[in-house]
């Protein structure tokens, strides 16, 4: 069960707190969500989801599935619930005290029932904040892998494939995020490096696009300009004419000639 599915199973149901019990006892009546731990993660699951997990405290509780047909509350038996995420202290603290609330005879039926969706409600905020964490990584790595592999042939659903989800969700995160399209931060990197090659004099405009990884030099040209206000044989051309020097010195223009920089003028 996932975050999502999670979220769902407690929105459609009503729950009606009965108490808390610390450690694992096998003689209760009702059903339980288990509070357990496996290795360094917390879980929270119904008894048919666990295995070798140390159940650590057990809340007994009532779950009400609403039946939309005849708009009544049906008691049902809890089952299938299983998820788990990194130790939360908060979460713990929560668990305690519903022990300790579950132990005092003045706690009414309401109050405990509060504290209980209170404990619902961090544990689908920290599995809310988990998910994100986890897309932001995904999201960070897929950027990353464009920087290094640039020139192949990558699309967005190579890209969403590899952040493992979805394409439009994907260009939807990573433009939230990185205030761009994919695409766009794609072709970003393609055009800083073609910079470069343009300048290369054994390459042709078609070559340079090629070897950023465009497939169409028309295209190629077109994102250039955009990005650069000028087309890749402009680029070039006021690139060559910036990098040219005068010499004011005969010694100067040697070390010039040995450099293969000609001097546009020996003054």
């Amino acid at each position: 069960m996932n975050q999502c599915t999670f979220t769902q199973y407690v929105d459609e149901r009503m729950f009606e707190f009965v108490r808390a019990i610390e450690g694992d006892n096998d003689t209760i009546d009702g059903e339980c969500l288990y509070i357990a731990q496996k290795n360094e993660r917390q879980v929270i699951a119904t008894k048919d989801c666990l295995a070798d997990e140390k159940v650590l405290f057990q809340l007994v509780c009532n779950a009400y599935k609403k039946d939309q047909d005849e708009n009544v509350l049906i008691l049902e038996t809890m089952y299938n619930v299983y998820v788990e995420f990194s130790m939360n202290e908060i979460i713990t603290r929560k668990v305690e005290q519903l022990v300790s609330d579950s132990q005092d005879s003045e706690a009414s039926s309401f109050t405990l029932t509060y504290r209980f969706y209170e404990f619902l409600d961090l544990v689908m905020q920290v599995l809310q904040d988990q998910k994100k964490d986890s897309l932001h990584t995904r999201l960070a790595d897929t950027k990353t892998y464009m920087d290094h592999f640039y020139n192949a042939p990558l699309t967005r659903s190579d890209l969403a494939q590899r952040a493992g989800v979805n394409v439009d969700y994907f260009s939807r995160s990573f433009k939230a995020r990185y205030k761009e399209s994919p695409m766009s931060y794609l072709n970003r990197v393609r055009i800083t490096h073609a910079k470069s090659l343009l300048l290369n004099k054994n390459k042709t405009i078609r070559e340079v696009a090629f070897d950023v990884g465009f497939k169409d030099e028309f295209y190629f040209s077109r994102q250039f300009k955009r990005q650069m206000g000028r087309s890749p044989q402009s680029y070039v051309k006021r690139s060559i004419v910036s990098i040219k020097v005068a010499s004011l010195h005969h010694l100067v223009t040697g070390h010039l000639y040995a450099l293969n920089h000609l001097p546009i003028q020996q003054l």
